[in-house]
């Protein structure tokens, strides 16, 4: 673990105990992952702009995350983006029905 990172655990830490340690490290991964979201989501919405499918921007995730050495060489299990399902509309007569219910 980077010395900074384990300084910024022990600072956050609100006692000496191991059990305090996890709950300040949690903390800190929490505080890290918000920031990751301030830098990345901007590019995000910039390549889904220019026309970049999901599939193509999270290989991308994938293929950096892998020369960091941060993930498996099959990939991170990365949460899969909401997919949007248009609802029927409701017409007029359609409305109030229950199919062939009397």
């Amino acid at each position: 673990m980077d010395a900074s990172l384990q300084a910024r655990v022990h600072a956050a830490a609100r006692g000496d105990g191991p059990l305090e340690a996890v709950a300040a490290a949690a903390r800190v991964a929490e505080d890290l992952a918000e920031t990751a979201d301030v830098v990345v989501v901007p590019f995000l919405d910039q390549a889904r702009r220019a026309g970049y499918s999901w599939t193509e921007i999270l290989a991308q995730l994938r293929s950096s995350r892998r020369r960091r050495g941060d993930a498996p060489s099959t990939g991170p299990q990365l949460p899969t983006p909401p997919v949007t399902v248009p609802l029927p509309t409701m017409t007029g007569s359609t409305v109030g029905t229950c199919g062939n219910l009397p």
